[in-house]
């Protein structure tokens, strides 16, 4: 399949019109995008606090402008799983939607950059039934801003101040600060094209000896240490620590560690730091150095894999085999 790198003017225009990107961020996403390309065209890297929705459409137009790609964890995660799949939906401007996502945003949002709350949300009660409720929700979504409740805002409220508490025993830091870094080889190997590696730091810490941190909002429990290893595997975070300590070295000149800080949403509120071990970065860099070997072929050659799978057969799932029916484990009248 030819794909054209058209994806980054259709990623900003529907963006626009779905009031992710307000008309008065476009000018700081053009100023970015100019920022981020002459820095990777001269000293191939760089790193500045971004408001996120103005870093995430940029990646796109830097992508357009220096006509190489641009890969973040999300990206090169989903590739690992997916290639083709990953492709299209890079190009379809396709982005992951829950209300999970959405509570981590507000959550993220009144944590790291509470300043930005008011152009972004607005806390108010509307009935969505009546002609006058459906009007003012036109009126505020037409302005890009996402409605929530009292109650929606009271309880992400509770889980902001929890986390920023927590955040304080890092003394000095800063938060939202996104990292490019363009690279020509990984382990000692060439690629088949340059690569832009980004990723953005929800918390640095002012001394360079504390890790870099990410936060992290989940529904489940995080009481139990396997289930947050399980969430961790589940989602590719692994991949992220591996990823974030190299552009800490590679556009920071830092060597740091990488660590979480787990919230679970739900009653009881619970927080937990989440160490990476540095002998588990290892494992998911030479990982990733391979994803991104891959990545780079498939986008020097212009090929992401077919729409057709290979066949299959089928095997049937081990509590289907043991679920048995009244004739017996396995056996059917």
């Amino acid at each position: 399949m030819n794909y054209e790198l058209r994806v980054t003017n259709y990623e900003l225009s529907k963006a626009n019109r779905k009031g992710i990107i307000m008309e008065t961020n476009y000018d700081a996403v053009k100023a970015l995008v100019a920022a981020v390309s002459a820095g990777l065209k001269g000293d191939g890297c760089w790193s500045g606090p971004v408001m996120p929705e103005v870093y995430h459409a940029a990646k796109g137009e830097v992508e357009r402008k220096l006509r190489c790609p641009v890969v973040s964890k999300s990206l090169l995660w989903d590739f690992m799983k997916d290639p083709y799949g990953a492709r299209w939906r890079a190009m379809e401007g396709v982005k992951k939607e829950s209300d999970a996502l959405r509570k981590g945003s507000l959550i993220d949002c009144l944590t790291l950059t509470p300043e930005l709350f008011g152009g972004l949300y607005v806390v108010e009660e509307v009935n969505r039934r009546t002609n006058a409720g459906k009007a003012r929700v036109a009126e505020l979504e037409g302005e890009g801003k996402v409605i929530l409740t009292p109650k929606e805002f009271d309880e992400a409220q509770k889980v902001a101040l929890l986390a920023r508490g927590v955040l304080e025993s890092l003394g000095g830091y800063r938060t939202q600060v996104a990292c490019w870094a363009r690279v020509d080889e990984v382990g000692g190997e060439a690629l088949a094209c340059p690569v832009v590696i980004t990723g953005m730091f929800d918390v640095l810490p002012d001394e360079v000896v504390l890790p870099v941190v990410d936060l992290k909002t989940t529904s489940r429990s995080i009481v139990d240490e396997r289930e947050v290893c399980r969430n961790v595997a589940e989602f590719g975070y692994g991949i992220q620590a591996a990823v974030y300590t190299d552009l800490c070295q590679l556009v920071l000149g830092q060597e740091r560690g990488f660590r979480f800080l787990y919230v679970s949403t739900e009653e009881p509120v619970r927080l937990r730091w989440v160490g990476v071990d540095s002998c588990d970065v290892e494992m998911y860099r030479a990982r990733y150095y391979a994803a991104l070997r891959e990545y780079a072929r498939c986008w020097k050659e212009d090929y992401w894999g077919d729409a057709v799978l290979p066949a299959m057969v089928y095997a049937p799932p081990v509590w289907d085999v043991n679920r048995g029916s009244i004739y017996g484990p396995g056996v059917e009248g």
